[in-house]
């Protein structure tokens, strides 16, 4: 998860903090991007953000963009709160909560405890439905 502001650009309707739960996210004009920002300077597709344990930034088509004023080109590992330019609007991420891959084991194991429990669940449900059924004819007989 990450929290990006956009701190400045022509586009007026994005600025402002926006939150994303995803792991890849792509920046341009194009209607196929993530993030939608129409600013003449911004290519249809400019850049992509790469969320795991790190933040990575990557230029689409070697695309530059600036952090802390300092061009790139290709991609860089991003450090929470600095500035990114690209065109002419700037934005930061102010949050980032790693998205780390899912342990394959671990939901294995997981799902064969539920399934060895299905049969306790089963019988659990079975004697409500019993028991709502005498408390149903206990309230007809009074």
């Amino acid at each position: 998860m990450i929290e990006l502001e956009i701190l400045s650009s022509p586009d007026q309707d994005i600025v402002g903090a926006h939150i994303y739960h995803k792991k890849s996210l792509r920046i341009g004009r194009s209607l196929q991007n993530d993030i939608i920002i129409m600013d003449p300077m911004i290519e249809l597709n400019h850049l992509e953000f790469i969320v795991e344990k790190n933040i990575i930034i990557s230029s689409i088509n070697s695309t530059p963009f600036f952090i802390s004023n300092k061009k790139i080109i290709n991609e860089v590992i991003y450090k929470l709160g600095e500035e990114i330019k690209i065109g002419k609007t700037i934005l930061k991420i102010t949050k980032h909560i790693p998205i780390l891959p899912e342990d394959d084991s671990d939901f294995k194991k997981n799902y064969q405890m539920i399934e060895d429990e299905k049969p306790a669940i089963i019988e659990v449900l079975d004697n409500l439905e019993v028991e709502l059924k005498l408390v149903e004819c206990e309230r007809y007989v009074d």
